[in-house]
C-alpha cells in the first residue's frame, strides 16, 4: 500500500482491518483453488474409487440378500463359512505383496514390469519354500534387513561412506524391510518358523539383520 494511499485512508478514517482479513481471505482461497486445480486428476480418480467402491459394497449386500433367500439359512450358512476360508486363502496367495506392490509402483512407474516380475517371483519362491518345508525338508533364508532397525540401519550404512558414494550405489534401489513376524503371519500357519538374529562374527550388518528357519511343523 503506497504512502498516498494511507494518507487518504487516515483522512476518510477507513478501517482496513476488514480490508486486510478480505485480502487474506482472497489469497487463501486463490492457494486452494491452485492446489486443487493441480490435483485435479487425483481428485478424479479417487472420486471414482470411492463410487466404485460403494456401489461394489451395495451390489455385494443386495446379491448377498437375495442368495440367502434363494439357498435358505442354512446353505447360506455354510455358503459363508466357504468365504471366510476364502479371504484367509488371499492372504495366503498375496502374501502382502499386493500393498508393497502398489507403493512401488505409485514410485517407480517406469520400474513397471521389473517390480511385477518381482513380485510374482517372490511368490513362487515363498510357495516353493512352504511346499518344501512341508515335506520334511529345511528352509533357511538369512540377512534379512529388520524393519524394527531401519533406522539404525541407514545411519549405520551412511556412517560408512561419504553421501556421493551413497546415492550412487543406493538412490535407485528400493531397500525392503520385514518385520520379524511377517514369515508366521504369511506361511506360519502350516509349517514351523524358527527366527534368530544374524551371528555372523566381523559382518558390518551384524545386528540389523536376522534368519528364518522354516521346517515341518
Amino acid at each position: 500500500m503506497s504512502n498516498l494511499d494511507s494518507e487518504l485512508i487516515e483522512e476518510k478514517g477507513i478501517d482496513v482491518e476488514p480490508l486486510l482479513q478480505n485480502d487474506q481471505t482472497e489469497g487463501l482461497i486463490s492457494r486452494l483453488y491452485s492446489l486443487l486445480a493441480s490435483q485435479s486428476r487425483n481428485l478424479q480418480n479417487l472420486s471414482a474409487l470411492v463410487l466404485f467402491n460403494f456401489l461394489a459394497a451395495g451390489l455385494f449386500f443386495v446379491t448377498q440378500v437375495k442368495i440367502a433367500n434363494v439357498i435358505g439359512k442354512e446353505q447360506f450358512g455354510m455358503l459363508a463359512y466357504a468365504m471366510a476360508l476364502g479371504m484367509y486363502g488371499q492372504i495366503i496367495v498375496r502374501y502382502g505383496m499386493d500393498r508393497t506392490l502398489v507403493r512401488d509402483l505409485i514410485h517407480y512407474p517406469n520400474r513397471f514390469a521389473e517390480l511385477v516380475m518381482a513380485s510374482l517371483l517372490l511368490r513362487g519362491v515363498l510357495l516353493e519354500m512352504q511346499r518344501i518345508a512341508k515335506h520334511g525338508g529345511l528352509v533357511t533364508v538369512l540377512d534379512i534387513p529388520d524393519a524394527a532397525k531401519q533406522p539404525e540401519t541407514e545411519a549405520f550404512r551412511r556412517g560408512n561412506m561419504s553421501p556421493a558414494e551413497y546415492e550412487r550405489l543406493y538412490a535407485n534401489h528400493t531397500h525392503l524391510y520385514y518385520n520379524k513376524d511377517w514369515f508366521s503371519r504369511t506361511i506360519g500357519f502350516s509349517v514351523g518358523i524358527d527366527i534368530f538374529d544374524q551371528k555372523f562374527p566381523g559382518y558390518g550388518n551384524l545386528g540389523y539383520r536376522f534368519n528364518v528357519k522354516i521346517v515341518k511343523d
